[in-house]
């Protein structure tokens, strides 16, 4: 059982760290906390990134993706969707003309066994973690909920030291100091460089999320550095589709859906199908069928009734209430019942009911 449940463990955790092994860290530097807030933003963000004329293919889309922040698990439920018969894998141009021109609220059915603000979160935050943990020198961006600030953090493993840091345009940042966002003193502005030897380092901004930001670096030992935060498309968030409509057999009061109807089955002497009402029709037939020997031959009678239209009529009541009016059966037949049987030299009302259910 032991070690049943090792092996068990060994895989998840082998699984969880494929997935980040996968985010190319050179691409994957936002975690953008503002669009995985809903389905939705994560749906039309990923529309933004590879919706730009020059993504021409699925590698490209990837990596137009990741440096938005997008994890490869929701490109791989989003490629994943077959729109009008197209597929990311083998027909991408076709495909990216649909998925361009589609709406989260068209698809959500399609993704409803995925939840694409979790798999964001979860899969991000995973990202980051990695990336800080293996890359010699690595750099995010975090941006909160309110997608009106960031937090930039980078982190270099071995000797290094820090030259300067800017932030550009000026015009996008608000309360930091572009032109020295770490706070340097004076001296390591001017004369020394700072040593951050194994260390993490961190400003916030406030940010007008309509511009690009960039963070330039510069490192003595490994070169400068940029990084940029694409700008965000703040939308308001729709409210959730309605749910599909589902079959049922009482109204939104609980009343249940039945009508009842009492007819004769000769049709008041009429031959044919003969037109009661718009929802009721009665016919006879003279079919001269034999039951149990009896040498008379006995007609058919057939009364119908009609559910609203789009109603699907599930169960059918058909009584006599003669002694000349045999073998009544009901028959459900899409929105209409039917009850039907044999007459031989009677009149006495049949009483009919149907049951419907209709779907909203």
């Amino acid at each position: 059982m032991k070690r049943g449940l090792l092996l068990s463990f060994t895989m998840i955790v082998l699984a969880s760290l494929q997935v980040c092994a996968d985010e190319d860290c050179s691409h994957f530097m936002v975690l953008d906390k503002y669009s995985s807030s809903s389905n939705y933003t994560v749906y039309e963000k990923t529309k933004d990134a590879i919706c730009k004329d020059s993504v021409n293919d699925r590698s490209t889309a990837i990596n137009t993706a990741a440096a938005a922040g997008i994890p490869l698990p929701v490109l791989d439920d989003i490629f994943a969707l077959n729109l009008n018969g197209s597929l990311a894998a083998n027909d991408w141009s076709h495909w990216k003309e649909n998925f361009c021109q589609s709406n989260y609220n068209e698809q959500y059915i399609n993704l409803q066994n995925s939840n694409l603000s979790e798999i964001f979160s979860n899969n991000a935050e995973k990202a980051v973690e990695t990336c800080l943990n293996r890359e010699p020198v690595y750099a995010y961006f975090d941006v909160p909920p309110n997608g009106d600030s960031f937090t930039f953090t980078f982190h270099v493993q071995g000797r290094e030291k820090l030259k300067s840091g800017e932030v550009k345009p000026s015009q996008a940042v608000k309360n930091c100091d572009p032109d020295n966002p770490f706070g340097l003193p004076w001296y390591y502005q001017h004369l020394g460089d700072l040593d951050i030897s194994g260390e993490k380092k961190a400003f916030a901004c406030s940010w007008d999320s309509t511009k690009n930001a960039q963070v330039e670096i510069r490192l003595a030992n490994q070169g400068d550095r940029a990084y940029t935060l694409p700008a965000i498309i703040k939308r308001v968030v729709p409210p959730p589709p309605p749910p599909p409509p589902t079959w049922h057999t009482e109204d939104k009061n609980g009343q249940p859906y039945i009508e009842y109807w009492q007819h004769d089955p000769n049709c008041g002497g009429q031959r044919g199908l003969v037109s009661v009402s718009a929802t009721h029709r009665c016919q006879i037939q003279d079919t001269q069928i034999h039951v149990n020997g009896d040498a008379t031959g006995y007609g058919t009678w057939n009364l119908f009734m009609d559910a609203p239209a789009g109603s699907q009529v599930y169960e059918v009541g058909c009584t006599p209430t003669g002694e000349h009016e045999i073998n009544a059966t009901g028959i459900p037949e899409g929105s209409t019942g039917l009850c039907t049987g044999l007459i031989n030299g009677g009149d006495a009302d049949i009483r009919m009911f149907i049951k419907w259910k209709e779907r909203w």
